[in-house]
């Protein structure tokens, strides 16, 4: 029985003295496939920004109402050109938009003329109800 006994604890002092896993290199690659990965985002970054412009964005290469207000309060602008330049903003601000006979109402709400919504385009038209000579079809 002291020979078991003995030999368990030789056994469990091997293990004991046994070397964990060395996990260097697998931190060192993550590492470098984490530099790999951040390397990569900033050449996207790098490369959208060198295509598509700083200025791509909105309102680019031009003032905002806010702006034109200080520039005319400034005294640095009339008022001629500060209301030239605020049609300009508006005007280009609202491009896209189709323009339309609308009315504001109170509340900021829009009434389109009889007959056309509120991008200026012609309602569309009811079907014709057959007539009583017609048959379904």
């Amino acid at each position: 029985m002291p020979e078991s006994a003995v030999l368990l604890g030789l056994v469990a002092q091997q293990a004991a003295s046994a070397r964990r896993p060395d996990v260097g290199p697998v931190l060192l690659w993550l590492a470098v496939l984490l530099g790999l990965v951040l390397a990569a985002g900033l050449a996207v970054l790098y490369l959208r920004t060198r295509l598509l412009g700083k200025d791509a964005g909105p309102g680019a290469g031009g003032l905002t109402l806010g702006e034109l207000r200080k520039l005319r309060d400034a005294g640095r602008i009339t008022e001629e050109e500060f209301g030239r330049a605020r049609d300009a903003v508006i005007g280009g601000a609202s491009a896209g938009v189709p323009r339309s006979d609308a009315s504001v109402l109170r509340g900021g709400a829009l009434r389109a003329p009889r007959g056309v919504d509120l991008t200026g385009e012609p309602l569309p038209r009811p079907p014709a109800e057959p007539g009583p000579g017609s048959a379904p079809g």
